[in-house]
């Protein structure tokens, strides 16, 4: 069995997905106004509320052994599914500068609802001090998911 994913790593990649979604809705805001402005300015708060969070998880680990042995393969699935789906700048490139907002907002959507689904998946690999702590980050991005589905019907 090759190198195991240590906690410190899946948070180091939690903290990435967040600093990309913060720049992915900073971006699309600029320029737009009205309603899609402002939701994605509101999430890119979110994101930046993440990432200070997960620091925070972080810094406060000191020697983290995971309850029970991951085989190798699931690291690797949990390291490509955070460096390749989420936020990745792979899957941030597939989307034009020139978008429309449903376009880009169908694109968050999928962003967020991949974010859940590792969230859901990092759950296994935290302390029982953290459980509730990552739950309420997994409402969060359920939360961003309605918001944008909510938007997109509005429009």
């Amino acid at each position: 069995m090759g190198t195991i994913l240590s906690i410190d790593e899946v948070l180091q990649f939690a903290i990435t997905i967040e600093t990309k979604g913060e720049e992915f809705y900073r971006t699309r805001a600029a320029g737009r106004t009205g309603p899609v402005a402002d939701l994605f300015l509101l999430l890119a708060d979110d994101e930046a509320k993440h990432r200070a969070f997960f620091t925070q998880m972080l810094r406060a680990l000191t020697s983290y052994q995971p309850p029970q042995s991951y085989p190798e393969e699931y690291f690797e699935y949990l390291r490509a599914y955070a460096e390749q789906t989420v936020f990745s700048s792979k899957a941030t490139a597939t989307l034009p500068a020139s978008a429309e907002p449903l376009e880009v907002i169908d694109f968050a959507i999928g962003r967020e609802l991949a974010s859940i689904a590792y969230y859901s998946e990092l759950r296994s690999f935290l302390g029982d001090e953290h459980r509730e702590q990552i739950e309420q980050v997994i409402q969060e991005e359920r939360s961003h998911f309605l918001r944008l589905s909510n938007l997109r019907k509005s429009l």
